[in-house]
């Protein structure tokens, strides 16, 4: 998947997920959030702690740091809770509403590589 430049920060964490800017999100009163890829159709529901989930993902963001934002939110998070990111993470990624920064290196003549 295809992010533009702009999305990703130049020092951007390789963990960090960085949101598709294809991304449509409808949040809802009670919590939850749909969030639909705009380039496949895809969409998925997610809960209220996944929607806060979604909101922390910024390209400078790892999963733990993720988590650790969310533990000053939700002060009874269970103990597994950077397991519960990573999963919610991982299906995020599936359904190509995130992806990964990939560094840029430059070779001489100033081709990428």
């Amino acid at each position: 998947m295809a992010f533009h430049r702009e999305c990703v920060k130049a020092h951007a964490d390789p963990q960090a997920p960085v949101p598709n800017p294809a991304v449509a999100c409808r949040p809802a009163d009670d919590g939850w959030m749909v969030l639909v890829n705009l380039d496949t159709g895809r969409s998925l529901a997610l809960n209220p702690t996944a929607a806060t989930i979604w909101r922390l993902v910024d390209g400078a963001r790892a999963p733990g740091e993720i988590a650790a934002e969310l533990r000053e939110v939700f002060t009874d998070a269970p103990a597994d809770l950077l397991d519960d990111v990573r999963q919610v993470l991982s299906s995020l990624s599936e359904t190509g509403l995130v992806g990964y920064s990939v560094a840029v290196r430059r070779q001489a003549g100033g081709r990428r590589g």
